[in-house]
């Protein structure tokens, strides 16, 4: 099972496509300074401070997407965050072209469940079928694996709050329970994260 953060694309029509092939293509830690010119024409701010997701450790905390593409944010495990990653998949040079969707699907599948076994076991202290800790991935768009990208980044959010602070790795991360309209703990929204599936940067 993989759950996602997002969706489509944020933007729209051809003009804003140019945008978001840009965006994808640079893959950086800092965005250039032609792709923040380029966004601002489009009325799309984008924050500098931005961290490619194919760019971080095993470990590292942030706070989803910023733009389209691979953005986030990074912050201090000890503050409230939405996400950590907990492990990088490569996929092996037996798949020799990109997977896609559709009846393809398994060959994600077959290579990402590996970041519901043993690795997450070992990650957050408890068997993933039992945890109230979940894992949506990340896999490389089709440009980026022309581009030579065959990793996939497995991310643990929880299942019981949107945010939480410190780490299910170190045994000391305080989960953020999910509101109510009346401002009272609830359980999760129906709807989850914002979507279902995979994501897809």
């Amino acid at each position: 099972m993989t759950s996602s953060r997002r969706g489509p694309l944020p933007w729209s029509g051809l003009a804003t496509a140019g945008l978001a092939a840009t965006l994808i293509l640079a893959g950086c830690t800092a965005v250039p300074d032609e792709v923040d010119e380029f966004a601002r024409g489009y009325g799309v701010e984008i924050n500098p401070d931005r961290t490619d997701i194919t760019d971080l450790a095993v470990g590292d905390c942030f706070n989803g997407f910023e733009d389209e593409g691979n953005a986030v944010a990074t912050v201090d495990c000890a503050e409230e965050h939405d996400s950590e990653l907990l492990h990088v998949v490569t996929l092996p040079e037996s798949v020799a072209e990109f997977p896609g969707d559709g009846n393809q699907e398994h060959l994600w599948a077959e290579h990402e469940d590996a970041c519901y076994g043993q690795v997450f076991e070992d990650y957050v202290g408890e068997p993933w079928d039992t945890s109230d800790w979940d894992v949506y991935t990340f896999r490389p768009t089709q440009w980026a694996w022309a581009a030579g990208d065959r990793t996939v980044q497995c991310v643990v959010y929880s299942l019981a709050g949107p945010y939480w602070t410190g780490s299910p790795s170190t045994g000391d991360a305080v989960v953020i329970p999910f509101e109510g309209p009346d401002g009272l703990p609830s359980e999760e929204p129906e709807a989850g994260l914002e979507d279902s599936g995979y994501v897809q940067g």
